[in-house]
């Protein structure tokens, strides 16, 4: 099973943060789909949710807040064994993802700004006071295409 991966990286005060980041995401997404078990998983579950959760939680130890920071869409996409195709996205911060499915746009991400009530929500959740946001922290939508 193949798996393709696309993203987008901002980095904040520069671009060394993007840079690391979509290097070391890309090799952690690897890393953890040379797994027979784990590609089986993904594959018969139509779900990369934890793939995506610790490839972006692995990345952030590795870059070890070395840089202000950045924001970030990777989008995941693979075929099950009907090939029916599967696409995947996790974001963090506001970068976003739309795709158009036969002429209707779907929202994959949803935002990570202070302004959104589920945003304060979420952080409020983590008992982190709000100046505490810690980078990596990712929201899913999983949508699967029509063939």
């Amino acid at each position: 099973m193949s798996f393709g991966l696309f993203g987008i990286f901002y980095g904040h005060g520069g671009d060394g943060a993007a840079k690391a980041v979509s290097k070391i995401l890309l090799e952690n997404l690897g890393y953890i789909l040379s797994h027979p078990e784990t590609k089986e998983r993904v594959q018969s579950c139509s779900d990369a949710s934890d793939v995506l959760r610790y490839a972006f939680t692995l990345t952030e130890d590795a870059i070890d807040h070395q840089y202000e920071g950045c924001t970030g869409t990777a989008l995941l996409i693979w075929f099950d064994q009907n090939k029916d195709c599967f696409a995947q996205c996790a974001n963090l911060g506001d970068s976003a993802c739309v795709m158009s499915v036969n002429g209707k746009t779907i929202d994959m991400t949803e935002d990570h700004r202070v302004a959104s009530a589920t945003e304060r929500a979420r952080i409020a959740r983590t008992g982190q006071p709000l100046k505490i946001i810690y980078l990596f922290t990712v929201w899913f939508c999983r949508y699967t295409l029509i063939k």
